[in-house]
């Protein structure tokens, strides 16, 4: 009925497109795609040029409406629009005309989105964009639409909806020579995003699906750096090493089949590229050239890790191509890719040196890479260790690795305390790991003149397990897994050599979290490692008592009972006291016994808590003076 037409159209298109709901947005554009060919007079004079203007919109919705509305119009109204050179130019000129900053800022996957499909619009539409205009095949504005696609299926965490699009501009304006090659430029950017994508540690009601993420990544950059040698030396040194720290990581997974692709790609670029092999820098003193220092650290490096993570069984350093257990790294991604089976299983085999399917042998191969003098390389792995040696079945396996690495290790670092020394006299071997937010962290980094390098100790362990806990309690992850873990180190013994300031710091570090904490599981894993601590000296003791004491009148019950049974096992079982007086020992466990700390008695538990404070007090008095 044409009197309904332009109503709707009118509706359509001042109202519905810039609705704050994305999926009736999307509708919208799909519904002006029948609707815009009935009226096409109207929609170009009176509707087009309002749509157009809203495309630089300040407001993400109007903005992301208006180019996916215009883009909608440009395909279905393309043969009338291109007869006018003057709205033609408008047209062609929407996704340049799009501030940089709503590609940067909040919003610009959706930004970067819209602007993909308006110009697949255009593509299918055969809008011409003056290809030839430099005599390579493409012009300007062909190079702008191509780099718009680059960023957006960098960006864009769905890109599928992407891919037709692209597909169709390719189709259609075809690809320049530097555009089909690979560039250093792409090269670097490819890297770049495949090492941002290891970080994807997303889980929703389907589980850790940042797995699959995290998957393809490691996929992908095994293929990239199994077909070509060169490669990871055509990469910055900083790069090479924050791959190297993020893959080693990896290889710390509780997935088998993310822990294999990550324990792959360390003995590519280990023992497969080329240049690594035979460093190319040499000294000043045998040729006059100068050795380029990050270069000459990541060598290092190298050195340091090839010694903790053997070569494959069948390695040959001469061999042009790189074969593990007979079959290439880069035809096995392949099918792994294509869904073949591989030895049995899916892109599954034993690459020879590392079984790194078995996580028992994995985790203590790939704990050896503590002691690399690197804390880039260090750190992340030894989170990976964290998070992985706080869940069951797993977790015993990698606090195993690691209590079997502290054993091999010296209680402190001379090398440490040196480079502490020479720049501030309150840092020491105990306190350098540390990041203590107290002091700022300026007092807990490496010069960057040192290349973040400190040697690895018994300290250090106690300082990485202090840094992960002083990190965000609100958006942290591994704050649990610290305290997890460090609670199991502490009482397999493996930290026993830590010197007392870095047990001080760790102590206090615990403090902070539980201050203020209403989270009953945070709170009880406190309180367990309070208990642990109790273990470590007679001082250590006094303090963690007394810190577990306050949570005796605690609001809820759950945290009163924890504190109950803890105060009662560093009492009774790990002699925290030691009172001659045995009438107020049997007061004090009969207190902790008989109480009901789950009832709702507030006031019983304030006087319970008093009462228990002043007898453990009277007992350490009666120990001091002794």
């Amino acid at each position: 009925f044409p009197e309904y037409q332009k109503p709707l159209l009118r509706h359509l298109c001042t109202v519905t497109i810039y609705h704050w709901d994305l999926k009736t947005r999307e509708l919208a554009a799909r519904s002006l795609r029948g609707l815009a060919p009935l009226a096409p007079e109207y929609v170009i004079s009176e509707l087009l040029p309002s749509i157009v203007a809203s495309t630089t919109s300040p407001f993400l919705a109007v903005r992301h409406g208006a180019i996916t509305s215009a883009g909608v119009v440009a395909e279905v109204l393309g043969s009338r629009l291109q007869k006018d050179k003057k709205i033609s130019e408008v047209i062609l000129s929407v996704p340049t005309n799009i501030p940089e900053k709503y590609t940067q800022d909040f919003g610009a996957s959706l930004t970067l989105s819209s602007m993909a499909s308006y110009i697949g619009c255009l593509s299918r539409a055969g809008w011409d964009i003056d290809r030839s205009e430099d005599g390579d095949g493409t012009g300007v504005r062909q190079r702008q639409f191509f780099e718009s696609f680059v960023q957006a299926l960098t960006v864009c965490k769905e890109v599928q909806g992407i891919v037709p699009d692209f597909t169709a501009f390719v189709g259609k304006y075809g690809l320049s020579d530097e555009q089909h090659s690979i560039t250093p430029k792409n090269e670097l950017a490819a890297t770049e995003a495949l090492v941002a994508g290891l970080l994807d540690y997303s889980v929703d009601n389907r589980g850790d699906v940042g797995s699959w993420v995290r998957k393809r990544c490691l996929e992908t950059l095994l293929v990239l750096y199994g077909s070509d040698r060169t490669l990871a030396a055509r990469m910055a040194a900083d790069m090479v090493i924050l791959l190297l720290g993020r893959t080693l990581r990896a290889a710390t997974e509780k997935l088998d089949r993310l822990r294999e692709r990550a324990g792959q790609l360390l003995e590519i670029i280990l023992y497969f590229q080329q240049d690594f092999m035979t460093p190319t820098t040499t000294t000043k003193a045998t040729t006059g050239a100068v050795v380029d220092p990050p270069q000459q650290h990541l060598q290092k490096c190298l050195a340091q890790l090839r010694t903790c993570i053997p070569p494959p069984a069948d390695f040959n350093a001469n061999s042009d191509l790189r074969y593990l257990g007979g079959l290439s790294i880069v035809d096995d991604v392949y099918q792994c890719y294509e869904g073949e089976k591989v030895g049995g299983q899916v892109g599954g085999r034993n690459s020879g040196g590392v079984n790194w399917a078995d996580p028992e042998a994995a985790f203590v191969q790939v704990a050896c890479a503590l002691s690399v003098d690197e804390q880039r390389l260090r750190q992340p792995l030894f989170e990976g260790l964290v998070v992985t040696g706080s869940a069951e079945p797993l977790g015993k396996f990698a606090v195993k690795a690691v209590a079997l690495h502290a054993d091999a290790l010296s209680p402190t670092s001379d090398d440490i305390s040196a480079t502490r020394d020479s720049g501030s006299s309150k840092d020491t071997a105990a306190t350098a790991p540390i990041a203590n937010e107290a002091k700022g962290e300026e007092e807990s980094k490496v010069e960057q003149s040192d290349f973040h390098t400190v040697k690895w100790s018994v300290d250090g362990i106690v300082g990485e397990l202090t840094r992960l806990l002083l990190t965000d309690r609100r958006t942290s992850k591994v704050i649990n897994p610290a305290l997890i873990v460090a609670d199991q180190l502490i009482e397999q013994g493996a930290l026993a050599s830590a010197s007392g300031k870095a047990w001080l710091s760790l102590y206090q570090a615990v403090r902070r979290v539980a201050y203020g904490l209403r989270a009953p599981l945070r709170l009880g894993l406190c309180l367990k490692l309070y208990g642990s601590l109790s273990l470590v000296s007679d001082e250590m003791a006094r303090m963690a008592l007394e810190s577990v004491l306050a949570y005796l009148c605690y609001p809820i019950p759950k945290i009163r009972q924890l504190a109950a049974d803890q105060t009662f096992a560093m009492v009774c079982i790990n002699g925290v006291l030691v009172d001659s007086d045995e009438e107020r020992m049997e007061r004090i466990q009969t207190i902790l016994a008989e109480t009901e700390w789950m009832a709702a008695k507030e006031e019983v538990f304030k006087q319970r808590k008093t009462e228990m404070a002043e007898l453990v007090k009277q007992a350490l008095d009666a120990d001091a003076t002794q």
